[in-house]
């Protein structure tokens, strides 16, 4: 047992020194790199302190922006409650503070700025002319703060799932790819979106909806969210991509799957499926005509399109009797393709949806018998 404690601290620490890429500083190390020749911006931190945690992961992105120009600057953190006396030294008395040691010296500029990454790199590119890589990362979730929580939360026929993270938070992070993954799922549901806060940044918020712990879900209904006593929903389900999309699935009425195609039922209508049953079974040509003119009124009743092709679909069936499969068909291949977009492929999809409503199945076979 004592063996395999010793083994997984060893893979901890090689993993750990792996990812590494803020530069640690203590009394052994730390006149090797101070006023040598390339610029070091230093982090005083205690390891129990809160904003220090805070900054942590801000912090680590800084160091990456800046690794491929080493040889000119390092992003470096010291221990201040075990480096005591450099802390001493630099006149640290807060956590966290920050300095830059510009090259060939060891007098600081005190860095007071904002602590996000683009104020770190605006500050490090006046001091030192050094341009930092940052690279440009996609995301489908809608960030939050309280200049804009209401009017993205509130926002009329919206149904808003909102996750309430602290940066530093290791459940976060873990969560964080999947989120974002759910985000992209539904980015074509015009009326779900998917969003983020940051509860240490935006505390006033955090304790209106009881952010206690982390990550904290919350649902807004937007059937719901307009009346005057409306409390959101926590979403407590589990944090699989498959979890978010059947909760969010049963409360909006979509039809997405894994990796945010939809569904068989995406684009159909009940009503309108029932008549698609009858119409193919029809006997006549005056009880196929009056299907259409019942399934047209209930497609101009509805405020959608999808009903409509319905409609049309009967139509095109009585000039061409094969048109449902050679239709599936084209439009399948066209699916399949490489260069159409995600709305383009949910169009076809719902159609193709449709249109298997009026192939002529075993079931339907029996019911003409």
């Amino acid at each position: 047992m004592k063996f395999l404690n010793l083994f997984f601290l060893v893979i901890t620490l090689i993993v750990a020194f792996a990812n590494a890429k803020v530069e640690v500083l203590n009394k052994k190390n730390f006149n090797k790199v101070i006023g040598q020749d390339k610029h070091v911006l230093v982090k005083f931190y205690a390891p129990w302190c809160g904003h220090c945690k805070r900054l942590a992961p801000v912090y680590e992105e800084l160091a990456a922006a800046y690794e491929k120009d080493n040889d000119k600057i390092i992003i470096a953190e010291l221990n201040a409650d075990e480096e005591k006396d450099i802390a001493r030294k630099y006149d640290i008395k807060g956590f966290p503070t920050i300095k830059l040691f510009p090259a060939k010296t060891t007098t600081p500029i005190d860095y007071t700025n904002d602590r996000s990454l683009e104020a770190f790199v605006d500050f490090l590119e006046h001091e030192t002319g050094i341009k930092a890589k940052i690279p440009k990362v996609h995301s489908d979730i809608v960030v939050l703060n309280s200049g804009n929580f209401d009017d993205v939360v509130f926002a009329k026929d919206t149904n808003v799932l909102v996750l309430f993270y602290a940066p530093w938070c290791g459940h976060c992070k873990a969560l964080h790819p999947v989120y974002e993954k759910v985000a992209t799922d539904y980015l074509n549901d015009k009326k779900v979106v998917i969003t983020k806060i940051d509860a240490t940044e935006n505390t006033v918020l955090a304790e209106k909806y009881m952010v206690k712990g982390y990550p904290h879900l919350v649902f807004f209904d937007a059937k719901e969210k307009s009346k005057e006593d409306y409390e959101p929903e926590i979403y407590d389900g589990g944090r699989d991509e498959q979890d978010f999309i059947d909760f969010l699935n049963g409360k909006c009425n979509t039809n997405r799957v894994v990796g945010g195609g939809l569904n068989e039922n995406a684009g159909r209508n009940n009503e309108l499926d029932e008549l698609a049953k009858k119409f193919i079974n029809a006997d006549s040509e005056e009880e196929s005509a009056n299907i259409i003119e019942e399934a047209s009124k209930i497609a101009e009743s509805i405020d959608c399109k999808y009903p409509k092709y319905y409609v049309k679909v009967m139509n095109k069936i009585n000039d061409k009797k094969d048109y449902v499969e050679k239709e599936i068909a084209r439009l399948t291949k066209i699916v399949k393709g490489k260069s159409l977009s995600s709305e383009k492929i949910d169009d076809f999809t719902r159609r193709i949806n449709i249109l298997n409503m009026f192939k002529k199945t075993e079931e339907n076979a029996k019911d003409e018998l």
